[in-house]
């Protein structure tokens, strides 16, 4: 059986799915998350519901952190 290898998508919310994590400290959540050296898909963006970034996995799966108002 063939495993078809991750999409690379340029804005994560067109993805056909990713997985999320909400936390509630989003700026520390971040740099960990850069100090881990991970690909950031989407930096710190704020919305009328709160904040989140994007960033991907060693195997390209997008993951979402967001923090709720």
């Amino acid at each position: 059986d063939k495993i078809d290898q991750p999409t690379q998508v340029k804005n994560p919310t067109q993805a056909t799915h990713f997985i999320g994590f909400e936390t509630k400290n989003i700026q520390g959540s971040l740099e960990w998350i850069k100090s881990q050296k991970v690909r950031i898909i989407e930096d710190l963006a704020n919305h009328s519901w709160g904040m989140d970034f994007y960033f991907s996995d060693p195997d390209g799966n997008i993951i979402q952190i967001a923090q709720y108002i």
